[in-house]
C-alpha cells in the first residue's frame, strides 16, 4: 500500500490558485488549461510539498497532437514565486506538446522532462492518447516515466525544498486535459522482500546451512578414506589387529 499525500480529480479547483488569460477551469472531473494563443494560463497548488526520497507525483493527461498553440508547458512542481500568463517559474515538470507554432521540429508533439537545468526533449513521442505520467524521487535522483516506461533520469537538486504543484499551458482548441493528479509515498515492498531473503539465509531458518555442512563433512571423510586406502593404511591397521591373535 502507498501513503497518499495529495489527490485531486478536479471536481472543482478549490485546491488551486489560478492565473492567466483565459483562466483554467474544471469540467466533468477534468482540468482544462484554457490559455489562448497569446497567453498561457494555469494553476499552482495552495499546499506546498517537501521533496524527499520515496515520494512520487502521478497524473493522467492527454494532449492531442498537431494542434497549433496547444500544449502543456508544465505539469509537476513549480516554485514559490508569483505566477502570471507570461511568467511561469518551474522546478520539476513534464511538458506535453502539440504542434509548436514557431515550427520548431524538436518540440513538435514532444514530451519534455525538466528538473532545473537538466532537461530531455523527446520529439514526436506524444501520440494524442491519454497516458499516466510519474515523477519519482529515489536515491537523490529524479525519474520521469510514461506508463511505467522510463523517459529520463537526472540528479535531484531539490531534496528538502517545499514546492507547490504547477500546471501551465495553452489550449486554443480545447485539446488537452488532466484527469487526476496525486502525490504519494511509495511502499518499500521490494526492499522488504530483499531484506527478508537475507534474514532467512543468515538465520538458517530452513536448515539449508546445516544440510550443506553435513554434505561437506561426508565428502571430506570419503576423501580421507580413499587417501588411506591408496596408501595402504587399512592393510597395516588390519595386520596389527590380526598378528596378536596369530601369535597366541
Amino acid at each position: 500500500m502507498t501513503n497518499e499525500i495529495f489527490f485531486d480529480d478536479f471536481g472543482n479547483l478549490n485546491n488551486w490558485i489560478n492565473f492567466g488569460s483565459p483562466p483554467p477551469y474544471a469540467k466533468n472531473s477534468k482540468y482544462y488549461v484554457n490559455g489562448d494563443g497569446w497567453y498561457a494560463s494555469g494553476s499552482y497548488s495552495k499546499q506546498r510539498f517537501k521533496i524527499k526520497n520515496g515520494m512520487c507525483l502521478e497524473f493522467r493527461a492527454l494532449q492531442a497532437p498537431g494542434n497549433i498553440w496547444d500544449m502543456f508547458y508544465h505539469i509537476g512542481f513549480g516554485k514559490n514565486y508569483n505566477y502570471s500568463d507570461r511568467h511561469i517559474p518551474y522546478s520539476i515538470t513534464i511538458g506535453i506538446y502539440g504542434h509548436n507554432p514557431d515550427r520548431n521540429m524538436k518540440v513538435n508533439n514532444a514530451i519534455i522532462c525538466r528538473a532545473g537545468d537538466n532537461q530531455r526533449t523527446i520529439p514526436g513521442l506524444n501520440d494524442g492518447a491519454p497516458h499516466t505520467y510519474k515523477i519519482e524521487f529515489e536515491d537523490n535522483n529524479i525519474l520521469f516515466y510514461r506508463d511505467d516506461n522510463l523517459l529520463y533520469r537526472c540528479p535531484n537538486p531539490y531534496i528538502g525544498q517545499e514546492l507547490p504543484l504547477l500546471i501551465a499551458g495553452r489550449s486554443v482548441h480545447r485539446s488537452n486535459w488532466i484527469e487526476y493528479i496525486k502525490i504519494y509515498e511509495k511502499n518499500s515492498k521490494s526492499a522488504s522482500a530483499n531484506t527478508n531473503t537475507v534474514k532467512i539465509t543468515s538465520g538458517d531458518s530452513d536448515g539449508s546451512t546445516s544440510i550443506l555442512l553435513g554434505i561437506i563433512i561426508i565428502l571430506s571423510l570419503v576423501a580421507i578414506g580413499y587417501y588411506a586406502y591408496k596408501k595402504g593404511y587399512f592393510g597395516k591397521i588390519l595386520g596389527n589387529q590380526t598378528n596378536p591373535q596369530t601369535s597366541q
